[in-house]
């Protein structure tokens, strides 16, 4: 979201979220359809660095984004794995683009 995508669909979406999606951005106007993570679950650091688990930084990278050190960020990540019930970052990370439903199945991760 720190780039400004014009529109960006990161959970599962039926055909008529994709074409709502589509028509908005064709119109300049943006869009964006998250994962549903309840404000008062989660705090305004602790989706911060999910976000950024998302996208593949470590915990060393996510650190000097975030001007704080490795270890606090090993401790975010292990509390939100615990929190969200989650066994791993690829699964925090899947979580949070809204896709972890569609992997459970799958137990290579």
């Amino acid at each position: 979201m720190d780039l400004q995508p014009e529109g960006i669909l990161a959970t599962s979406a039926n055909p008529e979220d994709i074409l709502r999606g589509l028509q908005a951005v064709a119109q300049d106007q943006p869009f964006h359809k998250l994962p549903p993570l309840g404000p008062e679950i989660l705090t305004v650091r602790e989706r911060q660095v999910m976000r950024l688990v998302a996208l593949g930084l470590s915990d060393a990278e996510i650190a000097r984004r975030l001007s704080v050190s490795k270890r606090t960020v090993y401790n975010w990540v292990s509390s939100l794995q615990d929190k969200l019930g989650l066994e791993n970052r690829v699964e925090l990370a899947l979580y949070y683009l809204g896709l972890l439903p569609h992997c459970r199945g799958w137990r290579g991760m």
